[in-house]
C-alpha cells in the first residue's frame, strides 16, 4: 500500500493571497499587488489593504465567477517538483481543501480549482473539498494552518506562511520548506 500525504492548496501550494491581490489590482480595486501580497502579515489581509470584510468578500465571489480566483497564477515556488518527487516515490497525493465554505459557488470553485491542478501538471490522486481535515487518514499532513493536523494524521508539517510566522515568508523560504518535506518522507532534495 502506497503511503498517503494529505496537501492542503491556498498557502501550500497555491498563492491565495497573490491571486486576490493581482485580482483586485486587475479591477482597480488596489494599486500595489506585489507589494500586497508579499507584506500581508495575517488572515484579515482585507483591513491591511483598506477594505471592509464584506467589500473583500465580495470581490473574492467575484473572481470565482470570473474564473479568476483558484483558476489563475503559479504554483508556490517549490510546490510542483516536491510532489513530482513525492509522487514519482510511490507516494499518494490526497489533495485537500476548504474551499467550498464560502459563497455556495461549488461549480465554479470546483471547476478553477480542477482547471488550475491541470493547466500547472499537480499530481494528485484524491481531491476532496471538506471542512475537517482532521478527519482524513494520512501518514503525512502539510498544511499552513495547524488545526488541521490531528492524530489521523501520522506526520505534521506546517508550510511557512505570514499568517503563521512572526516574519515575511519569501519564495526562498517556501522553497526550503519543500525540499526539507521532501527530503523528510523520501530522502531527495536534489540539492
Amino acid at each position: 500500500m502506497r503511503p498517503t500525504v494529505l496537501i492542503d492548496l491556498d498557502h501550500v501550494v497555491y498563492d491565495f493571497v497573490q491571486e486576490m491581490a493581482f485580482w483586485l489590482a486587475d479591477n482597480g480595486v488596489l494599486a500595489n499587488p506585489i507589494k500586497a501580497a508579499y507584506q500581508s502579515k495575517g488572515w484579515k489581509v482585507w483591513e491591511e489593504w483598506g477594505m471592509s470584510e464584506g467589500e473583500f468578500m465580495r470581490w473574492w465571489r467575484l473572481g470565482v465567477e470570473a474564473g479568476w480566483v483558484y483558476a489563475e497564477g503559479t504554483p508556490i515556488p517549490g510546490a510542483r517538483d516536491a510532489l513530482w518527487k513525492l509522487s514519482d516515490a510511490n507516494w499518494d497525493i490526497h489533495i485537500a481543501t476548504m474551499r467550498l465554505n464560502k459563497f455556495g459557488l461549488h461549480h465554479a470553485i470546483i471547476g478553477n480549482t480542477i482547471d488550475w491542478l491541470k493547466t500547472h501538471n499537480i499530481p494528485y490522486r484524491q481531491l476532496s473539498f471538506v471542512s475537517n481535515k482532521t478527519t482524513l487518514w494520512a501518514d503525512a499532513i502539510v498544511d499552513d494552518v495547524e488545526a488541521n493536523m490531528g492524530p489521523a494524521h501520522l506526520l505534521h508539517y506546517l508550510f511557512p506562511a505570514n499568517h503563521n510566522q512572526t516574519h515575511q515568508v519569501g519564495d526562498a523560504e517556501r522553497r526550503k520548506a519543500w525540499r526539507e518535506i521532501v527530503k523528510a518522507l523520501i530522502g531527495d532534495t536534489d540539492e
